[in-house]
């Protein structure tokens, strides 16, 4: 008579498992966000600069070309140096990134309408945060006017 084989029986995701998934899951969340705020400065971009609708599309879509781009190189680099190591770098990298980004879309859109500069910031940093950096391109704008 034949010996029945018995399956494994199906192990679940424990803690740690789910914890690592969190993890790794806090760049995504990055990217998303970086996504919406796009999103979102999308008019205040246009006004500030008076793209093309080609210009628009390129403006909008080459943080996924970029993304796309680096994805092969970044995994071999991450096979040579560590993915843990690797996905800390990044990580921080980008959030240091994403703020100079956005300091410098603050700088191009249009700081004048009170309204346009609340909504951009809400959505980038916290309204204490928010608070501080209106106070710091109001002293710019001063200085600019008097310089002029």
């Amino acid at each position: 008579m034949p010996a029945v084989l018995e399956a494994n029986p199906i192990q679940r995701a424990g803690r740690r498992e789910w914890l690592g998934l969190a993890v790794l899951m806090l760049p995504v969340l990055l990217i998303s966000v970086d996504n919406t705020v796009l999103s979102f400065a999308i008019p205040s971009l246009s006004r500030a600069l008076a793209p093309t609708g080609t210009e628009l599309l390129w403006i909008v879509d080459i943080y996924a070309l970029v993304l796309a781009g680096l994805l092969v190189p970044m995994g071999a680099l991450g096979d040579r140096i560590g993915r843990r190591k690797l996905l800390l770098i990044g990580t921080a990298g980008s959030g240091k990134t994403k703020v100079l980004v956005d300091r410098l879309l603050l700088y191009l859109t249009d700081e004048n309408d009170p309204a346009n500069l609340d909504d951009f910031l809400i959505i980038t940093y916290t309204k204490a945060a928010a608070s501080e950096l209106r106070g710091k391109i109001a002293a710019k704008l001063k200085e600019k006017i008097d310089a002029q």
